[in-house]
Parts: C-alpha cells; sequence; structure tokens
C-alpha cells in the first residue's frame, strides 16, 4: 500500500513558533495556499481514502486536496492522528520552553520517549495508537492512501512504517505542506 503522508498547512502558531498540540487552529492564508499547492500537485493520484486527524488545520487541507482530487475520495477522520497533546506547553513559545526545560529537552534528543509534556500526553501512548492505526490500516485493501494529519504524529507514523530507530526521530521533521510517500508493507507494526 501507498501512503502519501501529508502535514497541514501553515497556522499562526506555526508561524509564531508556538507549541500547537491539540489547540484547534485553522489555517493562515500561507496554509490555505499550501493546501492548494498540495491539491495541484495530487490532483491525478488516485487515493481510495484520505484519513485526517479531527484538527481544523488538518481537516482542512485534507478538503482542500480532496476538492481538486480527480478521484473524489472520501474523508475518513480519525481521532488516533490528531497531534500530541502539549498540556501545559500550548500556545507556549517553543525557544522558552526549551529554556525552561533544558534538561528534559536534551533527554528527549537522545529519547524521544522521554517527551512528555506537563500535563500533556504520554509519548508512548502517542505512538501505540499510532501503532493501532498503521495495524488497522494495513489489514484493508486500499492501494492508494492519503493522511493528513501533524508534525510528531507524521514523523512517529514514518518511524513506525519504516521500521527505523527512534533515536532518529527528531531527523524526520515535516515542513508545513511537505508530503512524504512511503510504502506500508504487509508485516505487523511495532513500536
Amino acid at each position: 500500500m501507498k501512503i502519501y503522508l501529508v502535514r497541514h498547512g501553515q497556522t499562526d502558531y506555526n508561524l509564531k513558533n508556538l507549541f500547537q498540540g491539540i489547540t484547534d487552529n485553522p489555517l493562515n492564508e500561507t496554509g490555505i495556499k499550501q493546501a492548494e499547492e498540495l491539491a495541484q500537485m495530487l490532483k491525478e493520484v488516485k487515493f481510495d481514502v484520505i484519513f485526517s486527524s479531527p484538527l481544523r488545520r488538518a481537516l482542512q487541507t485534507a478538503e482542500i486536496i480532496r476538492r481538486k482530487n480527480s478521484g473524489n475520495p472520501p474523508i475518513i477522520v480519525d481521532e488516533r492522528l490528531r497531534e500530541i497533546d502539549m498540556g501545559e506547553w500550548e500556545g507556549k513559545h517553543a525557544p522558552t520552553i526549551k529554556e525552561n526545560y533544558r534538561e528534559l529537552f536534551e533527554e528527549i534528543w537522545k529519547d524521544p520517549f522521554k517527551f512528555n509534556p506537563p500535563g500533556g500526553e504520554r509519548f508512548r501512548d502517542m505512538v501505540e495508537r499510532l501503532r493501532s492505526f498503521l495495524n488497522d490500516l494495513k489489514s484493508s485493501d486500499y492501494e492508494n492512501v492519503l493522511i493528513v494529519a501533524h508534525q510528531i504524529v507524521n514523523s512517529a507514523l514514518r518511524t513506525l512504517i519504516e521500521g527505523e530507530d527512534w533515536r532518529g526521530f527528531w531527523d524526520n521533521r515535516q515542513k508545513n505542506g511537505e508530503i512524504w510517500v512511503l510504502e506500508l508493507k504487509d508485516k505487523e507494526v511495532r513500536a
């Protein structure tokens, strides 16, 4: 199965370098343009289905892509694709958080499973829900699938699909409006 993994277009939080997590922000003007560019690039790909995070920025991106897609695929909103909950860090300036939690950020750079924002979701729990999503997807008969989600979620999906070492997790950062094309094999996806 071919997976087209897309990160949503830009939001004002992205522009201001704020932790966004599950805060439900819409696309900004640049984000809408990025989604339209994605739609143009993907218009001839015959998707069987589009899976989207329930968060507005991802769903807007998915809807813009779908409108121009020649295959008119259905959009399925899957809660498991929502971004990691940043807890107390939601809406906070990223460099400030990194400065205030310097030791933690040095640790999570080496081991992303130590990424557990105060009051937020544990990284391990996010990975488990994504593993569940991929194993369900693997049991389907889809050939071309578009997934529209978020930076941390998409990096985790890529790591799971490609069976990469988690120590390289932070090297797989996807830009707003970027596409990764991956192949989901028949084997079980493990965390």
